[in-house]
């Protein structure tokens, strides 16, 4: 039998004095394992990673105070990639923790937890990231006094070619939803979420019609019905079965064919597989996560990538595309503080 690269990921994580590590990593999996193939960015904890469409430009959050948002380009061979720095912008708040780019490839949104705020920065045509253009400042709180004391921007996500930005807020249990007008993002929609939940994620399903929101503090998966303005259909547990005490919900994906999905809860250190079912989802089935606090989780075809934060491990599940279980030999490989893996 002959032997295959089925691909490359880029892996971000936590750098000292919140982890163990040392910037952006290359990991490379030959035959169903992983390799580690070193640091190809020094660059100071970056989070979360997002790449362009063709996969020549790499962004990724600096999670400090203030913030930062890098930018890279790709160098290299496929073989033998590497990245050089494009260089970097404050993104004028505290810990950004996740960044959207615009479809167009000319605007980068950045969501800083810290201070509740959205950074709207214009690219460069090399890919450079500018100063940001807008801030968006969030307001409101929850009733988890230690967690929802103000607003804490967790997600960014670009929608309708990216004429809508919606910003998905653990501090005020809400959605933030704005449209592009007269060249800026104006306000046109607060969708409330349940009180308590801390909103972390939004998938949307355009398709459906549907949105689907993942709350972190009680490990929920609401559903809303997504034309203007949205509306809360149901909202229910985000586990097959009864979770630790303190678990909190970390990553929702689509999974490996349409109607399912895939949410990841640290603490209970396990992986939801839910199934679309009517106005809202059900959970069906769940898998272990091969590691402490999965905080991250990327699909590349019927390969399902899991980031440890705490066990120091990224986990290669082949799944079923029918079933989105486990379905053959589980790969895992030691890796410093990773929380995020993204299929390159």
């Amino acid at each position: 039998m002959t032997s295959s690269v089925s691909g490359l990921l880029l892996v971000g994580g936590y750098t000292p004095p919140t982890g163990a590590g040392q910037g952006i990593r290359l990991v490379s999996e030959f035959d169903g394992e992983l390799a580690d193939r070193g640091v190809l960015a020094a660059t100071e904890s970056p989070s979360f990673l997002a790449l362009s469409a063709d996969g020549e430009r790499l962004y990724a959050v600096n999670e400090t105070d203030p913030g930062r948002v890098s930018a890279f380009g790709r160098t290299g061979s496929r073989a033998e990639p590497g990245l050089r720095s494009l260089g970097w912008q404050p993104t004028g708040g505290a810990h950004p923790c996740h960044l959207a780019l615009h479809p167009s490839g000319r605007l980068l949104a950045v969501a800083n937890y810290s201070s509740g705020s959205v950074a709207i920065h214009p690219l460069d045509d090399d890919g450079a990231v500018r100063p940001h253009a807008q801030l968006l400042r969030l307001h409101g709180s929850g009733p988890n006094a230690e967690r929802q004391d103000s607003p804490h921007a967790h997600q960014v996500s670009f929608a309708a070619g990216g004429d809508e930005l919606t910003v998905a807020d653990l501090g005020s249990d809400r959605l933030w939803r704005y449209h592009h007008r007269a060249g800026a993002y104006a306000l046109v929609d607060e969708v409330s979420l349940p009180p308590g939940s801390g909103a972390r994620q939004l998938l949307l399903d355009p398709a459906a019609g549907r949105g689907y929101v993942l709350g972190e503090l009680d490990n929920s998966v609401s559903t809303l019905q997504w034309r203007l303005p949205a509306r809360l259909l149901s909202s229910v547990a985000g586990h097959a079965e009864p979770l630790s005490s303190g678990a909190l919900s970390a990553a929702l994906i689509a999974g490996p064919r349409p109607g399912l999905l895939y949410a990841s809860h640290r603490g209970a250190d396990r992986i939801t597989v839910l199934r679309q079912d009517g106005d809202g989802v059900t959970p069906v089935a769940e898998f272990d996560s091969y590691g402490r606090s999965p905080r991250h989780l990327a699909l590349d075809g019927n390969r399902l990538y899991i980031a440890n934060q705490l066990s120091h491990t990224l986990v290669g599940v082949p799944v079923a595309t029918d079933t989105g279980l486990p379905a053959g030999p589980v790969s895992s490989l030691e890796l410093p503080s990773p929380s995020c893996v993204l299929p390159w």
